[in-house]
């Protein structure tokens, strides 16, 4: 019974990233760069963000504002912040998940929905 509970928990787990479908770096740079993106951070605050087509990336959570430089990566997209993460790089993967957007850290655990896809 506990392989059968194992088992299935795994296949549960396989069943929900198996849906995860890259969104391709193309698509970033055609449909984000120099819009609002707007999303929800995984703790629940609202995200206002801005990619340029300079490099130049503004970020606001909550009450934080922050502004930095971004990049496309294979997988989504790195940015490093003036102050989130003490100005630590960090690497983003772009998902889609049905017809939702998903911002995942390096881990796999979500970042942020995209709430308002400006394609």
């Amino acid at each position: 019974m506990r392989k059968l509970c194992i088992a299935l928990m795994a296949f549960g787990w396989m069943a929900a990233h198996a849906q995860d479908v890259p969104y391709p770096p193309d698509d970033i740079k055609a449909k984000w760069v120099g819009k609002k993106i707007f999303a929800r951070a995984s703790n629940g605050q609202l995200v206002d963000l801005t990619l340029d087509a300079d490099g130049n990336a503004t970020v606001a959570v909550g009450n934080l504002v922050d502004s930095g430089r971004w990049r496309l990566w294979e997988k989504g997209y790195c940015a490093k912040w003036q102050k989130i993460r003490a100005g630590q790089e960090a690497c983003l993967t772009v998902v889609r998940r049905g017809s939702d957007i998903y911002v995942l850290n390096a881990d796999g655990s979500v970042n942020a929905q995209v709430l308002r896809n400006p394609e």
